[in-house]
């Protein structure tokens, strides 16, 4: 059976940490998301303009059919996957032979800042984690794909919680 991991939550809630964790834990095939930005997604972001779901819907569907079609028996790839609808778009691929879970991480507003200001060369700036905030639906009680992790924790806490949680799949 494969299996393939969603990191997701905000801009700096630390997804590229976690899931590079989770695919050296499990020797599979990394995606990062913000890679497959198309280049006016890129330019949108970089000039502080938020994404409409018009804009995430292809991107979205690129990472699902990538997911889908990767050879290893894991893939773990990072996604924001604010909305319930685009966490809809990527389970398109759960069946019979393929799991799909999503270990969202969560932190708050001013902790999203601080960590995205950390990272200076990133497209992504501080001043659009409210845009994510707005967007962001967070995981409901009957997305029962969807393992919520504190992400304020130590990192090797964050960690071993992925982990328990992609085991769980």
């Amino acid at each position: 059976m494969k299996k393939i991991i969603y990191v997701c939550g905000p801009a700096g809630c630390g997804k590229s940490t976690v899931a590079g964790a989770l695919s050296k834990k499990y020797d599979a095939e990394f995606i990062e998301a913000d890679s497959v930005h198309s280049k006016e997604n890129i330019e949108k972001m970089s000039n502080g303009i938020p994404l409409t779901d018009e804009d995430r819907f292809p991107w979205l569907n690129t990472l699902q059919t990538l997911a889908s079609n990767t050879a290893g028996s894991h893939v773990v790839l990072t996604c924001s996957a604010l909305k319930k609808v685009y966490r809809d778009i990527l389970r398109r691929s759960n069946n019979a032979d393929t799991r799909v879970h999503f270990v969202f991480l969560r932190l708050t507003r001013d902790q999203l800042i601080a960590r995205v200001r950390q990272r200076p060369n990133h497209y992504m700036k501080d001043s659009m984690v409210d845009s994510q905030l707005a967007d962001l639906e967070p995981p409901t009680a009957d997305e029962l794909d969807v393992s919520v992790i504190d992400a304020s924790a130590p990192i090797e806490e964050v960690i071993s919680a992925a982990i328990s949680a992609a085991e769980s799949i």
